[in-house]
């Protein structure tokens, strides 16, 4: 595929390169959650070196949304475009940022939802009127493209998404141009599919999507490809070289891994998740396959005008599913995802090693903090007020300090207002070793699943380790997983309609040590379903095939 060399930005001192490259990576990994924060620092140190360059107005604009500094994140892309009204990357900052990762109060969703629109229509007013030379700089940006806090909100997205697909779409394939593409190899011989991802590690997103989906298809007398956009490697990388009759990693330009998938000429090409990598944002708006898909990884639609299929599951989806994606919806069979079982080994440690009461009913809630909405908060107290004897026990942010701070405050509010001290009943613990986390799964009593977007392989662990779970089934498909997960292995005492049902099946199953055993026992004869996927496997395979044949 041939593309025109990158247009040239005016070159960053070194040391001004140096400290983005450390802000990015400690916005990425941190070794500690408080040293996240020192993004900003960095940042700012380099705004002081090159001020107004959009890189580095960019890479700030990012550090301190992710930390809940929204209005000063728009406040330096504000700044920087006064100086640079032609970058576009900054205003797609600006849109970003109008959707903070963590809410502080009730309304704060539904307001920054219509900045986020308000935005959008500023943007597509402007990207109508850019110059190709515009839309080429921003396109070869290495920033993100895709909104990462959108999905939180539990709303259905697939209107926003489509306006902002075709915005994006227009300038990627201005800045590189697609190949043509010709008619791929008869529908009888091997067909190719290629994996495009930054998950070719130990990752959720590889342990319950790509591993086993590779495994399978290659079982099934598929040619596998994978292609490592991004992220670390481990022996998980190992791994995945090994599934694939080709494996590409390492870092190269855009127009360099479109010109490796296109040379493989794949039937399919399936993108796990979106909005983790810039490269492989953009790459999933460029048509380098005749059948392009994308998954459960981010849980999301899309928009992109050249992504075909969602691949979703049968269990996971309402009646109207069909609505919620850009792309036509495959409805593989039951849980869709390959998720590998029981991993590891517990500890052994019991309560006290985490400074929990032996004697306490034991709710736990292990989920991401960008999970819980404002809206939810007050369940989680209805179920304290009615459970005197309980401890409720969640997980700190493993990146952001703040964000701890800002849903434990919520938390506690929402006790308060009914009356109740936190203190000793509320439980923030930090991140667990692997064995520890499994024991404490198997010392909690119930496994609370969060509204909204429930837990995939969080859900999926519990119920491996006969754990009691409730979910609230919701009206998308990401707030349907526990239900499906339940509904899958057979036992649906935990699965409830409503948020009053939500908390009677709490309190009901903390009251009932009698009926906790009972589940435990019957989870335990249940739910290595969870890991069987033989079905899930064999349904993807024909989908697939049935997709390039009708692609051709």
């Amino acid at each position: 595929m041939a593309v025109s060399p990158p247009a040239a930005d005016s070159a960053l001192p070194a040391e001004c390169a140096d400290l983005l490259r450390r802000a990015r990576e400690l916005l990425r990994s941190p070794p500690a959650p408080r040293l996240s924060a020192l993004a900003i620092e960095l940042s700012r140190a380099a705004w002081k070196l090159a001020p107004g360059h959009p890189k580095v107005a960019a890479c700030l604009a990012r550090s301190l949304y992710v930390h809940g500094l929204g209005d000063e994140a728009t406040a330096v892309c504000d700044s920087c475009l006064a100086e640079h009204p032609e970058a576009l990357e900054m205003r797609v900052q600006q849109l970003f940022a109008s959707i903070p990762a963590l809410y502080t109060g009730a309304e704060q969703p539904a307001d920054a939802r219509r900045a986020y629109e308000h935005r959008l229509t500023e943007l597509e007013r402007h990207v109508h009127s850019a110059s190709n030379e515009e839309l080429i700089r921003f396109a070869r940006q290495e920033g993100q493209i895709f909104p990462s806090w959108l999905p939180y909100q539990a709303e259905d997205d697939a209107p926003l998404q489509r306006r902002l697909g075709v915005l994006l779409r227009r300038a990627v394939a201005t800045a590189y141009r697609d190949r043509a593409l010709e008619g791929g190899a008869p529908a009888e011989s091997r067909l190719r599919i290629g994996f495009v991802s930054g998950h070719f590690w130990g990752h959720t997103v590889w342990h319950v999507v790509i591993k086993g989906w590779l495994a399978g298809l290659r079982a099934r007398g598929f040619e596998c490809y994978g292609y490592a956009v991004d992220g670390p490697e481990d022996g998980e990388t190992e791994t995945a070289r090994a599934l694939c009759r080709r494996f590409v990693s390492g870092e190269r330009p855009l127009e360099q891994w479109a010109d490796e998938i296109a040379a493989d000429r794949p039937h399919v090409i399936i993108y796990p998740a979106l909005s983790y990598s810039g490269v492989c944002d953009r790459l999933a708006l460029l048509r380098l396959a005749p059948v392009q898909c994308t998954t459960f990884g981010e849980c999301e639609t899309s928009g992109s005008p050249v992504m075909d299929w969602y691949l979703g599951s049968d269990l996971m989806e309402p009646a109207d599913g069909e609505g919620h994606y850009t792309e036509r919806l495959a409805r593989l069979p039951d849980l869709a995802l390959s998720y590998p079982g029981r991993q590891g080994t517990p500890s052994g440690r019991g309560r006290e090693h985490q400074g929990l009461r032996p004697d306490a009913v034991l709710f736990v809630s292990p989920h991401l903090l960008v999970k819980y909405l404002p809206r939810y908060d007050d369940l989680y107290a209805r179920v304290a007020a009615e459970m005197p004897d309980a401890q409720l026990v969640f997980f700190k942010d493993w990146r952001v300090e703040r964000a701890s701070r800002v849903v434990s405050r919520r938390l506690e509010e929402a006790f308060a207002k009914r009356g109740l001290d936190p203190g000793g009943r509320l439980v923030f613990l930090d991140r667990l070793s692997r064995p520890d986390y499994l024991s404490l799964l198997q010392v909690s009593d119930v496994y609370l699943d969060v509204p909204g977007w429930n837990g995939g392989t969080t859900t999926a662990e519990a119920l491996a380790w006969h754990l009691p779970v409730v979910t609230l089934e919701g009206r998308l498909a990401r707030s349907r997983m526990g239900a499906a997960m339940l509904r899958h292995v057979g036992i649906t005492d935990g699965l409830a309609h409503s948020e009053d049902e939500y908390v009677q099946l709490a309190v009901g199953l903390g009251r009932d040590a009698s009926r906790r055993a009972d589940l435990r026992r019957r989870l335990g004869v249940s739910s290595p379903r969870i890991s069987d996927d033989a079905a899930r496997l064999d349904g993807l395979a024909s989908f697939l095939r049935a997709a390039v044949e009708e692609s051709c």
